[in-house]
């Protein structure tokens, strides 16, 4: 089910328990997000609590590393290097936020059959990944942010039509 955009919630979500009512919420976050992205937000991947559910799962999107993932109860357990990463937050339209994040990140994780994974991830989608971790632990955009901007962003679907 499609869910509306909350105000960004500044508690952090609990642990999620891998049951019927998780795996609904992690369904309503693919259909927002995948509502979102053709409705030309170029947004791709959100958390739980910005659909104002309290758990900690997020879905990262296709249009980043392929299908469609769902990660319950994520936590960034290594990093290495850090980079300058600009960032915005569905939370906040047209606001730019520039963070320190790290380059690369093992991220563990439980998946939609509860099993606990570790992946290394890197780059733009390490950065992603550590939004989304901060979004679940109530960490909102500005508080981490070394610099910010408003900027009047169009949606793709606004840019292309002229």
């Amino acid at each position: 089910m499609i869910k509306p955009i909350t105000s960004f919630p500044q508690n952090a979500c609990k642990n999620s328990p891998i049951d019927e009512n998780s795996l609904r919420i992690a369904q309503d976050l693919c259909d927002t997000l995948s509502f979102n992205w053709e409705e030309g937000r170029s947004c791709c991947s959100l958390s739980a609590n910005q659909i104002g559910e309290n758990q900690q799962i997020l879905v990262v999107s296709a249009h980043i590393g392929g299908e469609i993932r769902a990660l319950f109860n994520p936590k960034i357990i290594q990093f290495k290097q850090e980079m300058d990463f600009w960032e915005d937050n569905m939370c906040r339209p047209r606001m730019l936020y520039k963070n320190l994040r790290a380059f690369e990140i093992c991220v563990k994780f439980q998946d939609e059959g509860a099993q606990w994974q570790s992946v290394w991830l890197s780059g733009k989608l390490a950065g992603i990944i550590q939004q989304e971790i901060d979004n679940l632990n109530g960490i909102l955009p500005e508080l981490r942010a070394v610099a910010s901007v408003e900027c009047g962003i169009k949606s793709k679907k606004q840019h292309f039509e002229r």
